[in-house]
């Protein structure tokens, strides 16, 4: 059985889904695992939930289906119909699991447990599941494009909300960078020196420290992006545009008739 550092919390009173047991995740997670070895570009079970939770806690969610598409990859390679629907079906729990535990503030990162007691739990898939769900939604950037440049410094700030999961990212970014040195097929490197220089530095008992944070983060992430959500999620209102008769008054108030004045070239 797959070993998590912590299970997932307890949401069994919501109704609408039935939440996942130790042993759908265990399938779910190798289900995934041949997904991605058969180069479909399925994300890991980690980095699923990491994702969602990244999605879900932010300004403007993805439709279910949207992000289920998104965690399978393009074109995932399953055995069956049958299989296919599976997997889909435990990838659609599991989204509702993670919006339920946001709801109940009850959230908890799904990670693989260190080999360990005293090990540094496995954060490096969910902290870039999560970093992708922010990268890639048009509404997590347009929110903090709309921020100051030093809302780091601001406590109230997404910014500031977000720094242990990046840390954490940027982190799993520079091991990998490390990782595949010499390496003729190694990603660029994308992080600013500065940058490098202090998530390297980081010591165990800080990444500790940064891992015990990313569920209280999540959390208040979705609590801050709750109006933002809910701005999102509205309807846009068609305009209503009157028609305005050709002999009518012209808008412009010049006090000519409309056809003498700015309709006078609409034909």
């Amino acid at each position: 059985m797959t070993d998590f550092s912590r299970p997932l919390a307890d949401v069994s009173r919501h109704r609408d889904f039935t939440p996942l047991t130790d042993a759908d995740l265990d399938e779910l997670d190798a289900a995934l695992l041949a997904l991605a070895e058969a180069g479909r570009g399925a994300l890991p079970l980690d980095s699923v939930h990491g994702f969602f939770a990244g999605d879900l806690c932010g300004p403007g969610p993805r439709p279910l289906a949207e992000a289920v598409d998104f965690a399978l990859g393009a074109a995932p390679a399953f055995a069956s119909p049958r299989q296919a629907e599976r997997v889909r079906a435990l990838l659609r729990r599991l989204w509702m699991q993670v919006r339920a535990e946001l709801e109940d503030e009850a959230f908890e990162p799904l990670l693989y447990a260190g080999d360990s007691d005293d090990d540094v739990p496995v954060f490096q898939g969910w902290c870039l599941g999560f970093l992708d769900a922010v990268e890639s939604s048009e509404a997590w950037q347009d929110a903090l494009d709309a921020e100051p440049d030093d809302a780091e410094e601001d406590p109230d700030s997404l910014a500031h909300a977000l720094l242990p999961i990046v840390t954490l990212a940027y982190r799993a970014i520079h091991e990998a960078l490390e990782d595949a040195a010499g390496d003729d097929t190694a990603p660029d490197d994308e992080l600013p020196p500065d940058t490098r220089e202090m998530v390297a530095a980081l010591d165990d008992e800080t990444l500790h420290e940064l891992a015990d944070s990313l569920g209280p983060a999540a959390c208040l992430l979705h609590a801050t992006c709750a109006g933002l959500r809910a701005a999102w999620a509205e309807p846009q209102q068609p305009v209503r545009v009157d028609k305005i008769g050709r002999n009518d008054p012209c808008p412009c108030g010049s006090g000519r008739k409309f056809k003498k004045c700015c309709g006078a070239n609409a034909d």
